[in-house]
């Protein structure tokens, strides 16, 4: 989602593989002494990371760290099960560990944040009017922002916000009540009183009477009851669309991974929400939990051994292993939030720390 701003920083502008936007600005800086990867005026970038490893394992021994993983697993009771988490993954790496789950009966878990994984279960299962982020910032007259888009995808905001801040409206977030209440307020025609205490009476008019309006779902967006409110706001969104249009955009960190599930298992993986005491916990004694990438922003889901991200803690990985993303050392490719279209990954081509690391696509078949 590039903006024309020129940045003073030289180097290639390629598609950015780290979070569900996929914004076509990573900045490739190669100037010492940086020499990092940024995401142009996003934030989310890659910094040298050290390894955390058992005792004896060398962070390019992967014959070690597989016995390591093995005399772990062995240590447990007979039915120790060998669990993959993730917040999402690029293309190769999906089909990697899809081919993982399938052959060696290890199970994949997706972590997500409450908001996001109950409107997904919504949708999958009621369906939802929904768009494209392009038909959204070309078409829409009014657009309601619900959650935490700042911390999430800050480029979606600050570009919705800078093409005409006068249609936008944004929420942190609502409760299955003011859902309801805006529910009823809709069919009874009472469209002059604001269910959201936050709107004003402008934002107000421009939820009720934008002749296309589009409800932007982020991380964070039901205060409560997360089930209930996202099952009332499809509802609402769905009786709104016979005397105007109103759609749903909610971009999915595991588009990619859930559409290779979908194309070869025709079955979704388990969602875990992030912030909710597991059912089954990295620590627990019968599951052995290697995460892929990083945890998502409020995880409880600690695991033995994390691939991949920032090293997050022995609260949540007691071993760490540093890997270069995708799309910085290798080619591949990832379906966007939305789930409407397939960008590539160009490996980017310059010398830096991440150039010394290894890749997941290496790292992942010689664990297993």
């Amino acid at each position: 989602m590039s903006d024309g701003v020129p940045d003073a920083r030289s180097g290639p502008l390629l598609i950015c593989p780290t979070c569900s936007l996929r914004s076509d600005d990573l900045l490739v800086d190669a100037v010492p002494p940086s020499s990092d990867v940024t995401c142009a005026r996003c934030g989310h970038h890659a910094k040298p990371l050290l390894a955390r490893l058992p005792d004896g394992v060398a962070p390019n021994d992967w014959g070690a760290l597989r016995q390591a993983i093995a005399a772990e697993q062995e240590s447990r009771p007979s039915q120790s099960k060998r669990r993959w988490i993730t917040t999402g993954v690029t293309l190769r790496v999906a089909k990697l560990l899809q081919t993982i789950a399938s052959e060696t009966g290890s199970q994949v878990v997706l972590e997500a944040d409450a908001s996001i994984a109950a409107m997904a279960e919504t949708i999958s299962r009621d369906g939802i009017a929904g768009a494209t982020v392009g038909d959204v910032m070309r078409h829409a007259t009014g657009i309601w922002m619900i959650g935490d888009l700042e911390s999430s995808m800050p480029r979606l905001r600050s570009q919705m916000m800078s093409l005409d801040a006068g249609r936008c409206i944004c929420t942190p977030s609502v409760t299955s009540d003011q859902v309801a209440e805006l529910h009823a307020a809709s069919r009874s025609l009472a469209k002059s009183t604001s269910c959201v205490p936050s709107m004003t009476k402008s934002e107000d008019a421009i939820l009720h009477e934008a002749d296309y309006l589009a409800v932007v779902w982020a991380a964070k967006a039901a205060a409560s009851d997360p089930e209930t409110t996202t099952a009332l706001l499809a509802r609402w969104i769905r009786d709104q669309n016979e005397p105007r249009r109103v759609v749903l955009l909610m971009m999915d960190d595991a588009a990619t991974l859930k559409s290779v599930f979908l194309w070869r298992s025709n079955q979704l993986p388990e969602t875990i929400v992030s912030d909710q005491s597991p059912d089954l916990a990295g620590t627990s004694d019968d599951v052995l939990t290697l995460r892929v990438g990083c945890p998502a922003a409020s995880s409880v889901h600690p695991a033995w051994l994390q691939l991949g991200g920032v090293d997050p803690g022995v609260e949540l990985a007691r071993y760490y292993l540093p890997v270069a993303n995708v799309g910085f050392k290798n080619r591949d490719a990832v379906i966007r939030g939305d789930g409407t279209v397939t960008l590539p990954v160009t490996a980017a081509s310059f010398e830096s720390h991440l150039q010394t690391l290894p890749s997941l696509l290496d790292v992942l078949p010689s664990l297993v």
